[in-house]
């Protein structure tokens, strides 16, 4: 991936923002943040742009009070080289990944098809699409003694045009069961932490659908059919984002046991595949 060529769209911005609040918040020390000038100063001196500021006073040129305002979201952007430095620096990180930072020019088109046909006239609801911005989470819900948890973040991102949002699920699949089996008096070699973290992702596209502004989401993933649809539970109300919202999911099996398969298909509103998201609250930490 040639940094140097990416000229940076909303999208792209909003998840090197996301990232370098994740870099902040994995680099405490004392339970305090770092300042935006340890930040800036991890990033000029990293092994990916020391060369570019190894002469003397050369990271004056990248100040702190840019990268502050942009990292709170103050300003919209910064210069185009100060954001491919914060790039590489998070690439090599491990806090973003080429495939999830790589526009498909291919997929929007064929969602902007979709939408075509299917989108309201938003002019009558004003920032209508923007109220669908955020991170929220659903922890599902796990039995004790269960062998992993499981956590859905759903990065939702109205679009500059104000007519649809982009969206990114990341599912966090944390192996509790494999992680305590390692930690007993007689294994050989301890694993670290991320060893019991799987993470996927898939990316998409949403926006408002029928005279009740319901919210409809479409997700692809890495592999083909690999695919997710998120519908809203109910019309869009004041505050929702503050209290969060509920989206059915569809495309995966739920995992209901044989007596819970049997009182759905009899009743289904008895057991339907909702999940409430919340705002999260540890995004700006």
């Amino acid at each position: 991936m040639d940094v140097d060529e990416i000229e940076f769209s909303d999208w792209q911005i909003e998840k090197l923002r996301s990232a370098l609040r994740r870099y902040r918040t994995i680099s405490k020390h004392g339970g305090r943040l770092p300042s935006w000038r340890q930040v800036r100063d991890d990033i000029v001196f990293s092994d990916s742009n020391v060369e570019k500021y190894e002469s003397d006073d050369a990271e004056l040129v990248f100040k702190e009070e840019a990268l502050r305002r942009f990292g709170e979201a103050v300003n919209d952007t910064m210069g185009i080289e100060r954001l491919r430095d914060v790039a590489r620096f998070l690439l090599d990180e491990e806090l973003l990944s080429p495939e999830s930072f790589q526009e498909e020019r291919q997929d929007l088109a064929a969602f902007l098809a979709m939408h075509e046909y299917f989108a309201n006239d938003y002019e009558v609801v004003p920032d209508l699409v923007s109220a669908f911005s955020g991170t929220f989470t659903y922890r599902v819900p796990s039995a004790p003694g269960a062998p992993a948890n499981v956590t859905i973040r759903l990065h939702l991102m109205p679009d500059a045009s104000g007519k649809y949002v982009r969206v990114e699920e990341v599912i966090q699949t944390d192996l509790v069961g494999e992680r305590a089996r390692s930690q007993t008096p007689y294994t050989r070699r301890r694993r670290k932490d991320n060893e019991f973290i799987r993470t996927t992702s898939r990316k998409g596209f949403g926006f408002p659908i029928t005279r009740l502004n319901i919210l409809h989401v479409f997700l692809d993933g890495a592999t083909p059919g690999d695919r997710m649809t998120y519908i809203q539970a109910g019309e869009l109300h004041d505050g929702s984002t503050a209290e969060g919202f509920f989206l059915m999911r569809n495309g995966e099996a739920t995992g209901r046991d044989q007596w819970a398969r049997d009182i759905f298909y009899e009743e289904p509103v008895v057991l339907p595949n909702i999940c409430r998201f919340d705002p999260d609250q540890g995004q700006e930490a």
